[in-house]
């Protein structure tokens, strides 16, 4: 299966950016692609259809154990590119679905963490990291004493009271700075893709089009033919939207330099 760009579906920017920073990594493209092949992923899903993906990794014979090892896989992409568990989803999305939805996960999560041999004695913790917001801290904050509400139902079976209350939602690393809006991060990454899409797909002498090239073909294929009802709606179109192709010069090498190094 070829691949094509990962449509992200968050709406903050700064996950949308995190999320980009790793899903247009070449590397790990090159992974994506030879999971979806190990997985005979020939056809993706769409994001409500994790029942039909489950059933087709376990296969007629409902073996769950081909599902415990479809989710190591994605647990060893995370652990390679240096991601923390909150990208399980967002790798699960990537290799298996059509997009990756909002809500693949959050700044801030909250965390159960059992450090005692002793059954009840165990510590909670809301998670935060440079980019959580008072608002984050706040909901999860109310979603613990909701879950400490529920547990009270669990407290006869261990294992399914941590699946109850463990939930890995974080965001790491520094997000790319030079990004001003949702528009400006989709403008550059499908530049990006324009520009190295063939490399990425393998292609390793493939020749690169010019800036000049890149903007006359993705204002042919503007899905409105450049014919926008107000300025502002032309201004945030990612195909047509370019004002001056120098901030794209300015932009992409520097993208591709943060794809590199987070």
């Amino acid at each position: 299966m070829e691949i094509e760009m990962f449509k992200i579906g968050a709406t903050s920017l700064k996950h949308r950016t995190s999320i980009a920073l790793l899903v247009d990594k070449p590397e790990f493209v090159k992974t994506i692609k030879r999971l979806r092949e190990k997985w005979n992923l020939t056809k993706l899903f769409q994001p409500d259809q994790d029942s039909e993906l489950m059933e087709h990794i376990c296969g007629p014979e409902k073996n769950y154990d081909r599902w415990d090892n479809f989710c190591a896989d994605i647990e060893t992409v995370r652990r390679c590119f240096n991601r923390t568990p909150n990208f399980d989803k967002v790798i699960k999305y990537a290799l298996a679905f059509t997009e990756i939805p909002e809500g693949a996960f959050r700044s801030t999560y909250f965390k159960a963490i059992d450090n005692s041999e002793y059954p009840d004695d165990i510590e909670y913790a809301i998670i935060v990291t440079p980019h959580s917001t008072p608002a984050e801290v706040t909901s999860e904050l109310k979603e613990f004493k909701q879950i400490m509400q529920d547990q009270i139902e669990y407290r006869s079976d261990k294992g399914k009271l941590e699946r109850a209350i463990e939930k890995y939602r974080y965001e790491p690393g520094p997000a790319y700075k030079d990004f001003d809006s949702l528009g400006t991060l989709d403008r550059t990454r499908l530049w990006y893709w324009e520009m190295y899409g063939e490399q990425i797909a393998g292609n390793a002498n493939a020749k690169l089009k010019s800036y000049e090239e890149i903007d006359k073909e993705l204002r042919l294929e503007c899905p409105k033919g450049q014919d926008h009802e107000t300025k502002a709606e032309q201004k945030k179109c990612p195909y047509c939207g370019l004002d001056d192709i120098n901030s794209m010069q300015h932009l992409l090498p520097k993208y591709k330099k943060a794809l590199e190094s987070q």
